[in-house]
């Protein structure tokens, strides 16, 4: 039996026309794993996993629920700052210095760690 066989499949939901968001749970080595991915339709109409997701123990379901949970209260906020600045829905690009500087005020208390992610 390989690892995809052993995959349960938990639920989905449509990302865009091109791509659906699949969670599974995933036994490995006495332990299970919450996999939430992306997953690409491909021009033979199959979908394939893509390498954007994240796996995590499901014994950090409820912390990984409560940081979205803070993470949908702050959305408003940011959308409302970005638009501030000339970028979110309202149609302009704010220059990345700008965005960046919001990015860094909201997350790591004006710390941005690791490389340059595009958002």
């Amino acid at each position: 039996m390989n690892r995809d066989e052993r995959q349960i499949f938990v639920g989905e939901f449509p990302r865009n026309s091109a791509s659906t968001i699949k969670a599974h749970l995933v036994p490995w080595k006495r332990a299970v794993y919450c996999d939430v991915r992306i997953f690409e339709k491909r021009p033979d109409g199959d979908e394939h996993p893509d390498v954007r997701g994240i796996r995590f123990d499901v014994e950090l379901i409820p912390q990984f629920i409560r940081l979205l949970e803070q993470v949908q209260e702050a959305a408003p906020e940011q959308q409302l700052k970005l638009a501030a600045l000339g970028g979110g829905n309202n149609g302009g690009d704010p220059d990345a210095a700008m965005q960046e500087k919001v990015l860094a005020e909201t997350y790591a208390g004006g710390k941005v760690f690791g490389r340059r992610h595009r958002w």
